[in-house]
């Protein structure tokens, strides 16, 4: 009897505290946002956290035959994150970062300093892109590589990449023709 009673009253503070405990943890758990782009670079997380003019975090555009994806994150400075790939790529495929299929992942831990993982620099690097729908205007992926300092060379290692979001047309750019008068 004293066993039965002993586990009825503690085993309900027990189930209490595993309850409590359970709860805490899920409000102290990030979730994740609708729109992201992330990665650990140079061995620290980064996620874009200043909104753009859309209110969102990341944001995607589609300029002529390229989709540009860009984020930002302000610490003490902000930093910018890049990637850019041609419009056709194929789906869930791994394609590196080349000049033959203009495509690079550009990032600026401040305003003095900037990274590329274009291979005429010495940088490499692949992407992913799991989905691009226009119709929902929807584009997400991932992407890692070694990026170049552009000034010293310096090689930063950017992993885990990934990026979800929403899809904007931008209209193709038109410059007038020289010599032409108006």
């Amino acid at each position: 009897m004293k066993t039965s009673a002993f586990f009825s009253k503690n085993g309900f503070v027990f189930l209490l505290v595993l309850t409590l405990a359970g709860l805490q943890g899920c409000k102290n758990q990030d979730v994740e946002p609708e729109f992201y782009l992330s990665a650990t670079i140079g061995g620290k997380a980064w996620r874009a956290n200043v909104n753009n003019s859309q209110n969102i975090t990341v944001g995607a555009a589609k300029v002529n035959n390229y989709v540009v994806v860009i984020g930002q994150q302000k610490t003490d400075k902000t930093a910018t994150l890049v990637v850019i790939f041609p419009k056709n790529v194929a789906l869930n495929q791994s394609v590196k970062f080349t000049e033959s299929q203009p495509s690079t992942l550009a990032y600026s831990p401040d305003d003095l300093e900037a990274y590329s993982m274009e291979p005429s620099r010495g940088g490499s690097g692949t992407y992913t892109v799991t989905r691009f729908d226009e119709e929902n205007q929807m584009v997400e992926g991932t992407f890692s590589g070694d990026a170049i300092n552009i000034k010293t060379g310096a090689k930063l290692k950017i992993t885990d990449g990934r990026f979800r979001s929403q899809l904007f047309d931008v209209p193709p750019t038109t410059t007038p023709a020289p010599n032409t008068k108006r």
